[in-house]
């Protein structure tokens, strides 16, 4: 698409959110690629983006823009250190690296944790393979196995907030499925504690003996848009893990409408579809169906990475509050490493299907131990464009690419 974008030598190129939907390490690259292009093809780059780190990151000057208008213009070091209006500086308070520590999911320390708890699910030895057809459509085909997940352990306590990171198709995704159990492992063991203690190895579990689990794992989804159907209302929309698990329509008004009133929003808006809402709004309706069944463990994908900043840091509270008024456990799945550093207790590192750290949040920003580990903090842009070029970029290449060439 850049390529597409500057054949014809433009002296503008306007470029709408061109890395909102990347990880960070191909987000880096990106953003590197356009400076050299804009500084050797002496193109002039407008960058729309919510993401205020990567405008400290390549911005000269920043325009702020509310409701249509704009509030306030001026050199990005100008706008970031010495803002005028409130709305700038709600942006800028938004911004996870000026939360503090009393921001939203700061994380619980070590005198908090609980001693000896069996944990509320524990993934063993977890693979997924997905078997694919090659060839032409009138010669010989052949079937390949692609590993999407490989040999993954991990143990997730009650109440706590485990965050998976890792580039995009490393299997993050496929990981919150599988807990879902909207893909049956190929190998491995998922073993739940239920409420009563009995414990449960759901990867072995049939369809309909999962029925009574689907209420207590629930999903979190990332686009606000697309994963409500704009022909249901939003009462329908809420209601629907009610009803398939058969609650009696006598509860179910009511249940939606507090449901509703705990995320922030208006009973009366229940009956309104989906169009009528923000993507913040949107997604509290998300955070809200799948809450309504009182689950155990949430598994959030994405779900905050399409919200600019401000609306972000809203959302983030919300399910910080949830998680202590509803006692929750989230797996939270995010390429947003600043948005993982301050909501989760530990963090889990993926790579090519596979788990390479695990740590507890502080001490695995503070100190990674694995290479990959060190690219990926290494690319996070940083939010004071002060600092620009600054942070020494580290390139992780895997031992059998390294062989290669």
């Amino acid at each position: 698409m850049i390529a597409m974008a500057l054949i014809s030598r433009p002296a503008l190129v306007i470029a709408d959110e061109p890395t909102t939907a990347l990880d960070v390490t191909t987000q880096a690259q990106i953003l590197d690629l356009l400076k050299e292009l804009k500084e050797s093809l002496g193109t002039t780059l407008l960058f729309i983006t919510h993401d205020l780190g990567v405008v400290a990151e390549i911005a000269d000057n920043v325009i702020v823009m509310q409701d249509g208008d704009v509030v306030e213009a001026g050199p990005v070091k100008e706008i970031f250190h010495r803002p005028k209006d409130d709305y700038t500086k709600k942006l800028l308070t938004s911004l996870p690296g000026r939360w503090g520590d009393d921001g939203p999911g700061a994380t619980t320390s070590p005198a908090d944790e609980p001693v000896g708890e069996a944990p509320l699910l524990e993934l063993r030895n977890l693979t997924m393979r997905f078997e694919t057809v090659a060839g032409k459509l009138f010669g010989r085909r052949s079937k390949e196995s692609v590993t999407a997940v490989n040999d993954v352990s991990l143990s997730i306590p009650q109440g706590k907030t485990i965050g998976i990171v890792g580039e995009s198709g490393c299997g993050k995704t496929t990981l919150g499925r599988m807990v879902l159990r909207a893909y049956q492992p190929t190998a491995g063991e998922m073993l739940y504690r239920r409420a009563d203690g009995d414990i449960v190895d759901l990867a072995k579990l049939s369809n309909r003996e999962l029925l009574g689990y689907r209420r207590d794992i629930r999903m979190v989804f990332q686009d606000p848009y697309g994963s409500l159907n704009p022909r249901m209302t939003v009462q329908e929309v809420i209601a629907e893990p009610l009803v398939v698990v058969k609650v009696p329509k006598s509860e179910i008004r009511d249940r939606v409408h507090d449901v509703l009133r705990k995320v922030g929003l208006e009973s009366s808006m229940a009956a309104r579809y989906p169009h009528a809402f923000s993507g913040g709004q949107r997604q509290r309706i998300s955070i809200a169906r799948a809450v309504i069944t009182s689950p155990r463990l949430v598994v959030a994908d994405e779900a905050v990475s399409a919200l600019d900043a401000s609306v972000r840091t809203q959302v983030l509270e919300l399910m910080g509050g949830l998680q202590e008024e509803l006692d929750l456990t989230y797996l939270f799945i995010s390429h947003d490493l600043s948005v993982v550093e301050q909501l989760c207790d530990e963090v889990a590192v993926m790579y090519f299907g596979e788990m390479v750290e695990h740590r507890p949040t502080a001490e695995l920003f503070a100190n990674p131990q694995h290479d990959y580990t060190r690219a990926l903090l290494s690319a996070v842009p940083v939010s004071d464009p002060e600092e620009r070029g600054t942070k020494k970029r580290i390139v992780y290449r895997r031992k059998q690419d390294a062989t290669a060439t």
